[in-house]
């Protein structure tokens, strides 16, 4: 009997790939710690620069905006006189010279721009300085230290000459100053007096109705305003420095979560930079 040939049979297993073994979780992680990263760098840096910093690094962006807006509006004027199209006409393979000559304009124009703000930003800054160094040596103005505050802004320096909870600037109701508000403005004038930049004034009261005939917290903002420019006059601020004075009432409250308290009555004087100010911003004064 012929014997039987039994046949080999090889079983291969092939391990099936589990779905959580790919590599996409790992571009995850990493845009993850990423994000963290940029977190804690942003919280660190938040914490360990001071409100002046933060401020300079703020102007820095709004400066950015501005140069971005500008040479937008400038190629915009360039490429709208060739009707609805936006790209540069063939003119005999000069388009790209063409392009860079355009470019190399904005370059230069944007180049003088920032070293303008850069120049007025330094201005401010040590015009901030002196005046904190005059009221720091002067006896008088540093009986009343507490009534002035200084911030530098997009547009200039802005000097706040405040009330205190228990010395008001002017009689109450009127737009006379007393005589140490008169002395601290003059002696502000003096110090301001050595910039030749314009000069804008505001008038604000705080938000309590004012009870009187044809007579409001406006026209009460208004009269202080000009008595301060009067008294600015007099420390030797010339009248054509003199770019505006208005009456804004309780409508720009330097403590908006106590529209009454006495910090909102005062006298802003603003030192613009050269060239005036961005009208953006005057919401803020």
């Amino acid at each position: 009997m012929a014997e039987v040939i039994q046949p080999i049979i090889i079983k291969k297993c092939r391990a099936k790939k589990h779905a959580a073994h790919s590599t996409s979780w790992k571009v995850a992680l990493a845009d993850f710690m990423t994000a963290l990263m940029t977190l804690f760098l942003l919280l660190w840096l938040l914490a360990s620069t001071t409100q002046s910093q933060r401020e300079s690094i703020a102007l820095q962006f709004q400066f950015q905006e501005k140069m971005d807006a500008a040479s937008k509006g400038k190629r915009g004027l360039l490429d709208s006189g060739s009707g609805s199209s936006n790209t540069l006409m063939d003119l005999g393979g000069r388009g790209r010279e063409i392009d860079r000559e355009i470019e190399a304009d904005d370059r230069e124009e944007i180049t003088d721009i920032y070293k303008k703000v850069k120049t007025e930003k330094q201005k401010m800054k040590r015009l901030k300085r002196n005046i904190e160094r005059t009221i720091s040596r002067s006896k008088v103005m540093s009986k009343y230290k507490g009534h002035i505050k200084l911030a530098l802004e997009p547009d200039g320096l802005k000097v706040h000459v405040v009330d205190k909870e228990n010395k008001q600037m002017f009689k109450k109701g009127g737009g006379i100053p007393k005589e140490f508000t008169r002395t601290i403005i003059k002696q502000l004038g003096t110090t301001i007096n050595r910039v030749p930049n314009k000069i804008a004034i505001f008038g604000h009261t705080d938000s309590a109705p004012f009870q009187r005939i044809n007579y409001s917290n406006w026209e009460l903002s208004a009269d202080r305003a000009n008595a301060a420019r009067r008294a600015l006059v007099k420390g030797g601020i010339k009248e054509s420095q003199i770019d505006r004075v208005v009456g804004l009432a309780s409508t720009r409250p330097y403590d908006p979560e106590n529209p009454e308290a006495s910090v909102n009555r005062r006298i802003s004087i603003l030192v613009m930079n050269e060239g005036g100010v961005d009208k953006r911003f005057m919401l803020d004064y």
